[in-house]
């Protein structure tokens, strides 16, 4: 019937292109690895295998080869090392979050989501701040529950 739950749920849905079809711009692009990268950071460090599964995604989702995913890495992690104070870092979060609910559409951003539980299943371990960080990030990319649930199973099945 379906090969796996993202076709189910997201067919066709990449990050590839914006809500219109056209190429996501490289500011969209830092906006998802922005979260991607937060999320990677919330427990307070940054595990191989969540560093892993960041490049894994982006790859995926961007279609991006291994230099485009270092260049944009390297502009997220200057941009992480940058921030001074929690307000700042929160600020500059929103301003991203932002860009991201006007460029991809729901099922975009379904899939964004996923991502992230990825990247906190990639250490191994259930971390209270992770959970907590995804879903202040689920109300911020204006995601319903239901929506979080389609984004959790296809971070369990390995499908995002």
């Amino acid at each position: 019937m379906f090969k796996n739950l993202k076709e189910f749920f997201l067919e066709g849905v990449s990050l590839e292109v914006d809500r219109n079809g056209e190429p996501s711009s490289e500011e969209m692009k830092i906006a998802a690895v922005v979260l991607l990268d937060a999320m990677a950071y919330v427990d307070g460090a940054l595990h191989p295998q969540e560093l892993a599964e960041v490049v894994d995604s982006v790859m995926c989702a961007f279609k991006a080869g291994e230099s485009e995913v270092g260049e944009l890495l390297e502009i997220v992690e200057a941009i992480h090392s940058s921030s001074q104070s929690d307000d700042t870092k929160q600020a500059q979060l929103e301003s991203f979050v932002k860009v991201i609910n006007q460029a991809f559409d729901a099922k975009q951003r379904i899939l964004l989501l996923a991502m992230l539980l990825n990247i906190g299943l990639g250490d191994g371990l259930d971390d209270q701040r992770e959970r907590d960080f995804v879903e202040g990030i689920r109300v911020k990319l204006n995601l319903t529950k239901a929506e979080a649930h389609q984004a959790q199973l296809l971070a369990e099945s390995g499908d995002a």
